[in-house]
């Protein structure tokens, strides 16, 4: 066997060991799952409170409407009282 015989067996046998290599540097299946899990329920964390928000801004605009109502009610009664 020449010396360039034996260079290009090398490389060859490098070249089939490089995907290898790669191979273990992909994230495991257990990995993936878990990051696809931490994103799912940080969506998930993201709309609750999302609708949290959503339903307490709703009703802090029922108690401002009902702290209006009163208001105006209380004015009324002052006006008829002072006439």
């Amino acid at each position: 066997m020449r010396v360039s015989e034996t260079a290009v067996l090398q490389n060859h046998d490098a070249s089939l060991r490089e995907p290898q290599v790669q191979a273990e540097d992909a994230p495991s299946p257990m990995a993936q799952a878990l990051i696809e899990l931490e994103e799912t329920s940080g969506s998930a964390l993201i709309e609750t409170l999302e609708d949290m928000g959503m339903a307490l801004s709703g009703r802090l605009k029922d108690l401002q409407q009902a702290d209006l109502k009163e208001r105006l009610e209380q004015r009324q009664q002052a006006l008829l009282r002072m006439v």
